[in-house]
């Protein structure tokens, strides 16, 4: 069933960025065989500018939550364990990035965050950036539908092929597990410190490590690959979301924002 997404708030972002399989082994810990101990790995990717290698093999991220005030979407707690690595980008996607691979994109300055984007045109610039590095388009469809605004409004038989090496949306665990490394002690431009607008990427918080990913708590909401679904009430493996959109259609995204 086609839709078009009505969803194109200013802070809904195509953003970061990752791909698999990079088969890294770390040691177990004692107490959970199938966990890693200690914190996690994430250094630069010599091979692919922009991204970092995210050693996940054997960690995990708990998601959701027990709490009774939360919605029934946010319930339950699931603890999500990874059996692979892969790489994510460093930033938010820039528009002066976004715009030299897709020849649109309206912003006020190439270091900002593209913005009011649609997870179709998310897609087109991960398929975009596969070819530019020599890799799989891991997003196949058969045609495409853009508004009068020059943005992609449906791509008609999209098929998302995850066996596929080459740039995709992260999945909702990959991101969750990579901004909890410094949710709790990190900043990020928010309503109290960013007089309302977008700030430059990597501009606040850990921009001081190279080996950091920026902007998770703040400044634009990032789209994730995945499907609303529910969380399940036993640990599962590799998640990434409900098989398809349901009745509702509905994609995942991210973050915090400047506007909260």
């Amino acid at each position: 069933m086609k839709f078009r997404l009505k969803n194109r708030a200013i802070f809904f972002l195509a953003n970061l960025l990752a791909f698999t399989s990079w088969g890294c082994h770390l040691s177990s810990s004692s107490d959970d065989p199938d966990m890693i101990a200690g914190p996690l790995e994430i250094v630069l990717d010599d091979k692919y500018a922009g991204f970092l290698k995210v050693a996940s093999s054997g960690r995990f991220v708990f998601m959701g939550t027990n709490s009774e005030d939360a919605l029934a979407k946010e319930r339950p707690l699931m603890k999500a364990k990874f059996s692979y690595d892969f790489s994510i980008g460093k930033s938010e996607v820039t528009c002066g990035s976004f715009r030299s691979l897709m020849d649109r994109g309206n912003c006020d300055g190439d270091d900002l965050p593209v913005v009011n984007v649609s997870y179709y045109d998310a897609v087109l610039y991960c398929n975009a950036l596969s070819k530019r590095f020599g890799l799989d388009s891991v997003y196949s469809y058969s045609s495409a539908s853009f508004g009068e605004d020059g943005y992609c409004d449906y791509l008609e038989g999209l098929v998302f092929n995850p066996e596929r090496e080459g740039i995709r949306l992260p999945t909702e665990s990959e991101w969750m597990l990579v901004a909890a490394q410094d949710w709790l002690s990190g900043t990020g431009w928010t309503m109290e410190n960013s007089d309302g607008t977008l700030h430059p990427v990597c501009s606040i918080g850990s921009v001081s490590s190279s080996a950091s990913v920026c902007d998770m708590k703040g400044n634009a909401m990032e789209w994730v690959n995945d499907w609303m679904g529910s969380f399940r009430e036993h640990s599962v493996s590799d998640f990434v979301g409900a098989q398809d959109g349901g009745s509702q259609g509905i994609r995942v995204v991210k973050g915090g924002e400047f506007s909260k």
